[in-house]
């Protein structure tokens, strides 16, 4: 039998009661704000970084994410969100004049179709800007609240226009640094940029990108150097002395020119050397023979470090960047054991004694050359910018 009402206790009605110091003793506690809707741990978390190839990454990886989640529409949502702009369906063709019912039927029904999935993608978005908003840093939400034209984007559900919000305050220099400062990192970071030893042509010239879009849109526009743009000049009109002496719509189309050859040399020169040294060799003999041997465009740039072959002759690239072994003519002298043609790391001789001791330095510093795990660490410590 159950106890009525009346006469049941108050107790249930009750919130818990908090835990005891003793229970809650070498806990830490966190406040919970209740503006902020909880992270979903399958997004990746927007900041304000400092560097803005987080930003890229994180876009790409929450449109990935959107598309996979979504079970309509899942294209063109990763799309929209890749790419900051609503994906554009394309409406069926017209009918000829005399359409037969049938015709005139599938013409109905491919238009019923077309508004449905525009529907989808709108409810897609929307519900990628709650995830969006929740994964979304204190600091960079409370930026957020603070441009203008947020409050109506968030309440449209435009989660294309809250990222493009997102990339101004990261990609724009902060109001509480210093310029000088701010441009200063953007600018380091765009000369710093090579390509890593491990890292793919693809994944480079992403990062490529990336880091370009970052630099002018923070700083200026790349490869708008006068000797480069009077050259450019110099091209279509031998006689022009300076950049001052041409019209506007002239030097416009000349920094174009000017920007793309910059781009196309720098994507190459930046590229790893231990594979592409003998490319930039062949470029610079070409250069000096019959002249405009580099790419032209950056497009072109891409499509020659894509397709570049190493040479037979070439020696493969080290897999020990940084550390120097000693020669003797073309052989190797092995550090471990003093014979020649190996290295240490494959030698399986005895140590190098010294006077019956073992040279201890010389042996901790080989072992940790040859036994690190992180190849990448050392061969990072090893590059000179």
């Amino acid at each position: 039998m159950f106890e009525p009402m009346s006469n049941r206790s108050n107790e249930d009605n009750k919130p818990p009661k908090a835990d005891d110091k003793s229970k809650s003793k070498g806990k830490k506690l966190y406040r919970t704000t209740s503006t902020f809707t909880p992270a979903n741990p399958a997004y990746p978390i927007f900041g304000t970084s400092v560097l803005s190839t987080v930003y890229a990454k994180n876009l790409k990886a929450f449109a990935e994410q959107a598309g996979g989640d979504a079970t309509k529409c899942s294209r063109e949502t990763a799309q929209s969100i890749m790419k900051l702009e609503k994906v554009t369906m394309a409406a069926p063709a017209d009918l000829p004049p005399r359409a037969t019912n049938t015709e005139r039927m599938m013409q109905e029904m491919k238009i019923k179709r077309l508004v449905d999935r525009e529907f989808t993608l709108d409810d897609n978005l929307a519900k990628c800007l709650n995830i969006l908003l929740g994964n979304c840093t204190p600091e960079l939400r409370a930026e957020l609240e603070a441009t203008t034209g947020f409050d109506a984007a968030e309440t449209e559900g435009d989660v294309i226009k809250v990222l493009k919000m997102i990339k101004e305050i990261i990609y724009n220099v902060k109001p509480h640094k210093d310029i000088v400062q701010s441009i200063v990192e953007v600018e380091r970071m765009y000369h710093r940029l090579c390509q890593g030893r491990h890292e793919t042509t693809q994944d480079y010239v992403k990062r490529f990108k990336d880091i370009i879009e970052a630099h002018e849109h923070s700083v200026g526009i790349l490869g708008h150097h006068n000797p480069i743009v009077l050259d450019v000049l110099r091209e279509e009109d031998p006689d022009v002395e300076s950049i001052e002496a041409v019209s506007a719509e002239e030097l416009e189309d000349a920094k174009d020119v000017a920007r793309e050859r910059y781009l196309a040399s720098s994507l190459i020169i930046k590229a790893n050397r231990a594979i592409h040294s003998s490319l930039v060799q062949d470029l610079e003999n070409r250069e000096m023979t019959t002249g405009s041997a580099w790419p032209q465009t950056l497009s072109d740039a891409i499509q020659v470090l894509t397709n570049w072959k190493i040479p037979k002759t070439m020696p493969p690239p080290s897999g020990n960047d940084g550390i120097n072994f000693a020669m003797k003519g073309n052989n190797l002298v092995c550090h471990r054991c003093g014979k020649p043609g190996h290295i240490a790391a494959n030698c399986d001789g005895e140590r190098i004694t010294k006077g019956g001791k073992e040279n201890k330095a010389t042996s901790l510093m080989m072992a940790a050359a040859y036994d690190s795990d992180d190849d990448e660490d050392l061969y990072k410590a090893s590059m000179c910018f």
